[in-house]
């Protein structure tokens, strides 16, 4: 089984992209998989939500949606997201793991890991970046 961990502006960017990022995960990944994000994840577009009432906000509450009626794998974090994605990373190593992602800096630590990264593609795609 595949963990495939969403984290806060992938989900941002999928819904501005006009994603369905369900189906199109499907669809890239023919494996048996499991979607993970983290508390902080909700937090952070909990915050996006209340705090912005343009094209992020719409976002954030779409996203917000969009993991409540999923059957999304839900794990504590604490602190910066993206270091509680790097520490499941680390933890989990006997694990096949994908991390869907737009951030730089999370990107180069993940590969520094050997870990495949999704992202946007061109269009309405999703891609093995």
């Amino acid at each position: 089984m595949i963990d495939i961990i969403i984290d806060t502006n992938f989900f941002m960017i999928s819904h501005k992209n006009k994603i369905d990022i369900i189906n199109a995960l499907n669809e890239l990944v023919s494996e048996r998989h499991e979607i993970i994000t983290f508390t902080g994840v909700l937090k952070e577009l909990k915050s996006i939500s209340n705090a912005s009432r343009g094209v992020d906000g719409v976002a954030a509450r779409v996203a917000l949606e969009l993991i409540e009626k999923k059957d999304f794998k839900l794990l504590e974090s604490i602190g910066n997201v993206d270091d509680y994605i790097i520490k499941y990373v680390d933890l989990n190593k006997d694990k096949k793991i994908m991390v869907c992602t737009a951030d730089a800096m999370l990107k180069k630590s993940l590969r520094d890991r050997g870990v495949d990264i999704i992202c946007m593609r061109s269009g309405k795609n999703l891609g093995l970046c």
